[in-house]
């Protein structure tokens, strides 16, 4: 088997959010080699890294996505579950894991976002009704076929894992009673960031709907041939990249009592369609308080 360069790349996120759009202000990048992997560091949220590193470049987020994006339009016209929404131009922003620009929208019933190259819907959100809590709740298996049924105008459900969760009765005051649904791909017991999530309130009715990658991946195992997706997934996941994660955060904790967690995985594509895998990693302390969260994507060159 010929030698895999592998490129890897750390992710620390400044901020994640649950809804919308993440945004990404700056990134610190440095180039150093570990048996073998290139590894560059960008974005840092306490210029820790930046300090202790020696020469640091500064690159917007945006610059690995080339200079010929379209210019976002003004307004936009999305249909979702047989309804037309109409918005106008707020915002666009890179999503971590998207291999893409989001155009953001706001319309009259909400928000909502497009894949700026095709246009597709990736989210949109609707306000929850008054008095919704003193409603009588539709069960979880209607909400959950309520989800499938808007899923499927999507994906091939029976190709996603499903997991749910029901909140129809939320601890939280201020927290919409409802259920949620997350469609998943997986490879080779691999997450990816090829997912479907929507919610649904106790009414019936949709609350947030998100919708990641699903056409790039599609497109992508079509036209890559299994030997090849299965021989990089098992490349990207290997013990020795694993083991270059864990002595590059040695390097950079700042107390020998952290220990590293690599406590999730998941599989991405590239802008230049190139297959690779994100590490999420925190540091913690000997008190299992979580100090840094690190998000590595390592993919082969």
């Amino acid at each position: 088997m010929h030698q895999t360069k592998l490129l890897l790349v750390i992710l620390m996120i400044l901020c994640l959010l649950e809804e919308g759009c993440v945004i990404n202000t700056h990134t610190d990048e440095m180039n150093s080699s570990l048996n073998s992997i290139t590894v560059t560091c960008i974005s840092t949220s306490d210029n820790y890294m930046a300090t202790s590193t020696g020469e640091i470049v500064y690159k917007p987020w945006q610059e690995l996505f080339g200079e010929d994006l379209p210019e976002p339009e003004a307004k936009m016209q999305i249909e979702f579950n047989g309804h037309t929404y109409k918005g106008d131009w707020t915002r666009s922003e890179f999503k971590d894991g998207n291999d893409h620009r989001t155009d953001c929208y706001h319309s009259d019933s909400g928000p909502f976002e497009i894949n700026a190259e095709t246009k597709e819907l990736e989210f949109i959100g609707f306000r929850v009704p008054p008095n919704l809590s003193n409603l009588v709740a539709i069960s979880f298996d209607q909400a959950s076929q309520i989800a499938i049924n808007i899923a499927a105008q999507y994906i091939d459900v029976e190709e996603y894992v499903l997991q749910a969760t029901n909140d129809s009765k939320p601890d939280n005051p201020i927290t919409a009673p409802s259920y949620s649904f997350t469609f998943t791909r997986w490879i080779d017991d691999i997450k990816c960031w090829d997912l479907v999530k929507i919610v649904v309130l106790i009414d019936g009715s949709v609350h947030f709907f998100y919708r990641y990658m699903t056409t790039e991946f599609q497109q992508y195992l079509e036209n890559t041939p299994d030997a090849e997706i299965h021989q990089t997934v098992s490349q990207l996941g290997s013990s020795s990249v694993e083991s270059n994660i864990r002595e590059l955060e040695k390097k950079m904790s700042k107390s020998p009592d952290w220990r590293t967690d690599i406590f999730d995985k998941m599989l991405v594509l590239l802008p230049d369609h190139r297959l690779g895998m994100i590490y999420k990693v925190r540091a913690v302390d000997k008190n299992d308080m979580e100090m840094m969260l690190h998000w590595y994507l390592v993919v082969a060159e």
